[in-house]
């Protein structure tokens, strides 16, 4: 975690300490995860920083960026949240036509326990936003950046 500087990545300066569990799906993946902050840390505050995450203004040109990048939800409902495009969920998904289709992460079940601790889920399609559109969205980037030479 950190930002990009003039002269590479500069840390983040906040200590985390992240626990994961993934299941696997057929078509799905599902993380449940806890996060402990040093700092104390409000529901409104990560509702707020969850609804506000957005790409820089290069990926939001990527076709298949999808429109948020986070679609949060109050529950995860693993058979309804496999396809959104960051705003909505289609029932009758057409990925070759609809390249944002499946590939934003929706998370849902967002609760801070005691002051310090972050838990929620997340569930992604493995394929769709994983293996190959994570790869086709990395190409798109590289092409709006100008680190592909043209041929």
């Amino acid at each position: 975690m950190g930002e990009g500087g003039e002269d590479g990545v500069v840390p983040a300066t906040i200590e985390v300490d992240v626990k994961c569990q993934r299941i696997g799906r057929r078509d799905g993946h599902q993380v449940f995860v806890e996060v402990e902050f040093k700092q104390p840390i409000t529901q409104q505050e990560i509702i707020l920083a969850l609804k506000n995450h957005d790409w820089s203004q290069q990926l939001k040109l990527c076709p298949s960026t999808p429109l948020r990048p986070i679609h949060l939800v109050d529950e995860i409902d693993v058979d309804n949240h496999l396809w959104s495009d960051g705003v909505q969920f289609s029932s009758r998904p057409l990925p070759s036509q609809s390249l944002k289709t499946g590939m934003a992460v929706v998370v849902g079940n967002v609760q801070v326990k005691g002051q310090h601790n972050l838990v929620f889920s997340a569930y992604s399609h493995n394929t769709i936003r994983g293996a190959s559109g994570g790869t086709l969205l990395l190409a798109e980037q590289a092409l709006i950046e100008d680190r592909i030479p043209e041929r």
